[in-house]
């Protein structure tokens, strides 16, 4: 899909708002692939839980860099990690413990 480049919107500011809940995930990173695509880049960000974490990867990189830092995170911290730890059970307690 190609998005034309729009100039700024007449709004004073532009402000973003992230909820939280990590299944919507995707649907910010698109969001904001659009945005950048369509050089609007808010002023203010402001996030809940994951969309706290979100807004700070965000508001931590220039605009260029955005989409892909948010990319790269996403796909870090969704890929199979180093140790399954439910496959571990109890032998993971401390010994002595309940």
């Amino acid at each position: 899909m190609v998005l034309e480049m729009r100039p700024r919107p007449p709004f004073e500011q532009i402000a973003l708002v992230l909820q939280g809940a990590v299944r919507s995930a995707p649907i910010r990173l698109e969001s904001m692939r659009r945005w950048a695509a369509a050089n609007i880049h808010p002023d203010w960000i402001a996030g809940v839980s994951i969309g706290a974490i979100n807004g700070a990867l965000i508001a931590g990189n220039v605009p260029e860099a955005r989409v892909a830092k948010l990319r790269v995170f996403w796909e870090r911290v969704t890929t199979k990690p180093y140790c399954d730890w439910s496959e571990r059970g109890s032998h993971a307690a401390p010994s002595g413990s309940a």
